[in-house]
């Protein structure tokens, strides 16, 4: 059985209300994904995160951590073998209920700790080619209709995924604390990350980053940083034909 968790700081009841209509009957939960100001002040000043993120996080983006570890939390303790994570400004496509019982019969087959990845934050459909572009997907595979991969890319946020219980797991039992997006360190550590080719979950733009952090689009071959998104693709590219 698949457990649906929300994370939000706003009012439960109206995220339950809006998720409730895409998800038809399954069970729901909603997570308030507000830490206690002193579980935040722990990690403030903590030497790990300095080391491997190179600055101090933000207290928005250490809330967001624990919110995501609160909800492994969670579906551990209602015993769900796989879960479906959703930020609350989680746009959700018309195929999504025809796609995740799939997805979540993938997971549960899998021994290994492992994520399917259901949509990037900030990215939007007009510019998925160029992010592609930028990472392909590796070691594709189809399954039922759909396909999965891998890719090269990290803190692409956590708009959308679903898990197996091994990688809840390691999410709440975690010692240090990461970035909710740092999908590259649970990769070093043996967890399989896989993405689809055609995301199921978007990132409403419209609504304000529950981490504090300034919103802008990625992947934007029309952005400021125009020289760098084609610098980042063609050194991509070059290296996988290495």
């Amino acid at each position: 059985m698949i457990g649906f968790c929300i994370l939000t700081i706003e009012d439960e009841k109206k995220i339950q209300e809006k998720f409730r209509t895409l998800t038809k009957n399954r069970n729901l939960n909603v997570v308030l994904g507000v830490a206690a100001e002193s579980e935040i002040d722990r990690y403030i000043s903590d030497d790990y995160l300095l080391e491997r993120y190179g600055r101090r996080l933000s207290r928005g983006e250490i809330g967001c951590a624990l919110g995501h570890k609160k909800i492994s939390q969670k579906m551990l303790v209602l015993s769900y073998k796989t879960a479906v994570i959703l930020e609350d400004d989680a746009i959700i496509e018309h195929n999504f209920e025809n796609q995740i019982d799939v997805i979540g019969e993938i997971l549960e087959k899998e021994k290994a700790p492992m994520v399917i990845v259901l949509g990037h934050s900030k990215t939007i459909k007009r510019n998925l080619w160029f992010e592609n572009l930028k990472y392909r997907l590796l070691n594709k595979k189809t399954i039922k209709e759909i396909t999965i991969g891998e890719k090269e890319q990290n803190f692409f946020g956590t708009v959308g995924y679903a898990c197996n219980q091994g990688f809840m797991k390691l999410i709440a039992d975690q010692v240090y604390l990461h970035l909710a997006d740092d999908w590259g360190y649970w990769m070093e550590n043996g967890v399989k990350v896989y993405h689809l080719e055609k995301p199921i979950v978007w990132e409403d733009l419209n609504t304000k980053s529950s981490t504090g952090n300034t919103v802008h689009v990625h992947h934007n071959i029309s952005s400021l940083s125009f020289l760098k998104e084609i610098y980042v693709a063609i050194k991509n590219n070059i290296k996988r034909h290495e």
